[in-house]
């Protein structure tokens, strides 16, 4: 698999480079930021678009498909053009990689920025393609790049910020870079501003009181169980009196049916939304909901951004300290439901800011049951 992987790669970048050959671009724009990691870094990034149209203007933004719509919406004030990939078909697709290394070369730039912290193969290979005059990053980490590929990627760019080297919540990892940017004093606020939040109970007929239990998550690692989650959903009912809206993607509606149809069993209201919301939709309901309950995937990060008051949170410590706990000053309502040895410290020191390969359904929930209890 790794040879095919090597062979494949080799493909891709000679015909690539025969296609860099003959498309020279000829409009020349300022700014290019490259952000095409995930949904839930795209939140903790958002806020830095404005200090940035600020210093440079208008900006062209490459970004993931599925931040198209968070773009759009939420930041079509600093942005001029929305360049989306599509991570899957970039990597796979042939054809689909030419049309877009076409359209990166048509303008070429005064700036490039990548502000992402844990540069991976997609981003860098977008920063070759593109034609700037500079090239600006930070000097990273080597999470998703192996040492020598980094070294390699690390030409491409004409100025490598430094970044402490220790483990540090990635919204103040952005921070850093972009004070080295912009200002050593610059401030940011961590927010998203929904407009008319209430429009999502009459389009998705909800009924107050809910919660949301939030079951998907971008790797079955990061999945605590449907079993768990209806446990959980029995005893907000029980104790609370809370109907229940269950969300998620595409991929996660027919273990949201399982828990809606057990629920229904019980008498207890349910309506499963996986699949069936957009972001700005997924926002809206969380703002309405009561509480929160989710896996620790980016519906958390929107809760927070939009300064939802009870967010609970399902983890086995992926990335600790990087993604999870948010710091009380960024959030005062959050409360993380912990695999019981990141309690014990020479297992919060192992897993500080490392993918976790402990399992997730050895949370109980009980103790998550405890947790909402003292919480509320």
């Amino acid at each position: 698999m790794k040879a095919f992987k090597k062979i494949k790669h080799k493909i891709f970048y000679f015909f690539e480079n025969i296609v860099l050959f003959f498309f020279v671009p000829n409009l020349k724009n300022n700014l290019i930021v490259i952000r095409t990691d995930a949904i839930g870094d795209y939140i903790l990034f958002r806020n830095f678009l404005k200090p940035l149209y600020e210093k440079y203007g208008k900006l062209t933004l490459v970004g993931n498909v599925v931040c198209q719509e968070l773009a759009t919406e939420l930041d079509g004030d600093f942005i001029q053009e929305f360049i989306p990939i599509d991570r899957k078909k970039f990597t796979r697709n042939i054809f689909y990689r030419f049309k877009m290394i076409k359209k990166l070369r048509k303008n070429s730039y005064a700036t490039l920025i990548n502000p992402i912290y844990s540069r991976d193969r997609i981003s860098e290979d977008i920063v070759k393609i593109i034609d700037a005059k500079e090239k600006i990053t930070s000097v990273g980490d080597c999470s998703n790049l192996s040492k020598n590929s980094k070294k390699k990627y690390d030409k491409n760019y004409t100025t490598l910020f430094p970044a402490k080297n220790e483990v540090m919540f990635e919204f103040y990892r952005n921070l850093e870079f972009f004070r080295y940017l912009i200002s050593p004093v610059l401030n940011v606020e961590f927010h998203i501003t929904l407009q008319q939040p209430q429009e999502a109970i009459h389009k998705f007929n909800l009924t107050n009181p809910y919660s949301v239990l939030f079951i998907g998550a971008s790797a079955q690692f990061r999945k605590w169980s449907n079993d768990n989650f209806l446990k959980v959903a029995k005893f907000l009912h029980s104790q609370y009196g809370e109907n229940v809206v269950i969300c998620g993607g595409s991929e996660d509606f027919l273990n949201g049916e399982y828990i809606r149809i057990e629920l229904q069993k019980s008498s207890i209201p349910c309506t499963n939304l996986c699949g069936k919301t957009s972001l700005l939709d997924l926002g809206k309901i969380i703002y309405n909901s009561y509480l929160l309950i989710s896996n620790e995937t980016s519906a958390v990060h929107l809760a927070i951004a939009i300064q939802h008051c009870r967010v609970f949170v399902i983890s086995n410590g992926n990335h600790l300290n990087r993604f999870i706990p948010y710091p009380t000053k960024l959030c005062k309502n959050y409360y993380p439901i912990f695999h019981p040895l990141l309690y014990d410290t020479k297992y919060i020191n192992k897993y500080r800011g490392k993918i976790s390969t402990l399992n997730i359904n050895d949370i109980s929930t009980h103790d998550a049951i405890r947790i909402i209890s003292n919480s509320l």
